[in-house]
């Protein structure tokens, strides 16, 4: 694919799922040392093929301490490539979903957000999902695999990672 036309950049966005034959079922510090060795691999295609920036976008956190260790551990991964890889840049995937990288249920709603409709009340927004991983969806069908399906309502959660994803075009000075 990367050889097939020329690119400005790459994003990716990986959060620390185990539940993927790549992954082998690892955990904790197993998987986040696959995922660094799955940055590096990335970057080194990249050079390859002439790509000249590769943002990463470090995850938002988890609320399982596990897990958010995964999530955290792979954030510094990410955050330590542009010392190895110059074309490499980071993003904070969880700006506005987990201040201060910890995982919350509910956050002030967004001026953007600040409607019953959006499922604002008395300026307090769901953001994160019972289940401690997933963006909150008021009706969303059930996980299999570790693949959520998608949400056919108004998701604050996604809506935010969605506006930091956006920003990366700004972020590169595309």
């Amino acid at each position: 694919m990367l050889s097939a036309k020329r690119y400005d950049a790459m994003v990716v966005a990986f959060s620390g799922n185990s539940s993927t034959k790549c992954t082998g079922g690892l955990k904790g510090q197993a998987l986040v040392d696959k995922y660094k060795a799955d940055a590096a691999a990335v970057m080194k295609t990249s050079r390859q093929y002439g790509v000249p920036l590769v943002v990463w976008v470090k995850p938002p956190a988890a609320a399982a301490p596990d897990l958010n260790f995964v999530r955290s551990g792979v954030g510094n991964a990410y955050g330590a490539l542009p010392l190895s890889w110059p074309s490499a840049r980071v993003l904070d995937g969880g700006v506005g979903i987990s201040p201060g990288g910890k995982f919350y249920l509910s956050l002030p709603c967004g001026s953007w957000e600040a409607t019953a409709a959006h499922g604002c009340v008395r300026n307090s927004i769901r953001v994160g999902d019972a289940d401690g991983v997933h963006f909150y969806c008021s009706r969303r069908g059930i996980a299999y695999y570790g693949v959520v399906p998608p949400c056919d309502t108004y998701s604050s959660g996604s809506n935010r990672y969605g506006m930091n994803l956006s920003a990366t075009r700004a972020f590169m000075g595309l």
